[in-house]
C-alpha cells in the first residue's frame, strides 16, 4: 500500500487499486493508525483462505475496503469542519457513515471518487 495524495494498494498478481477517498486532513498523527485497525479488522472478518480449485482469498478486496472507509470518513468528517483542525477522533466518530454509504450510477458501477457535492 502507497498513502499520500491518492492511495494505491498493490496486489500480487500485479493489479493495482487507486482509491480516491480521503483528504489532507488525514497527514496528521494517528492517521495510519486508524487505518491498520481498519485493515486488520476487515481482514479478520472477511479474509478466506483458498479453496482448491477456487480463484484465492478476499485478502486484497478486504484492503481496498478498509482504505476507501478511511479516506471516506475523512470526507464526511470535513464536511463538518475544515480539515486543517481534522483529528483522528472526528474521522473515528464518522466512520459509521462511511460504512453506510454507498455511490452508484446510472448503470450500477461504484465509483470511489470522495463525496458528491
Amino acid at each position: 500500500m502507497l498513502k499520500g495524495w491518492r492511495t494505491l494498494v498493490a496486489h500480487p498478481d500485479g493489479s493495482l487499486a487507486v482509491n480516491t477517498t480521503g483528504n489532507p486532513g488525514l497527514a496528521k498523527g494517528g492517521s495510519g493508525d486508524m487505518l491498520t485497525g481498519i485493515v486488520a479488522a476487515l481482514v479478520a472478518q472477511y479474509h478466506k483462505p483458498a479453496q482448491p480449485g477456487g480463484s484465492g482469498s478476499q485478502l486484497g478486496q478486504a484492503v481496498e475496503a478498509a482504505v476507501y472507509l478511511h479516506g471516506l470518513a475523512a470526507d464526511f468528517a470535513v464536511r463538518e469542519q475544515d480539515e486543517h483542525t481534522l483529528l483522528v477522533t472526528d474521522v473515528i466518530a464518522t466512520l459509521w457513515k462511511a460504512f453506510r454509504y454507498r455511490s452508484h450510477d446510472k448503470d450500477g458501477y461504484v465509483w470511489l471518487q470522495g463525496l458528491p457535492t
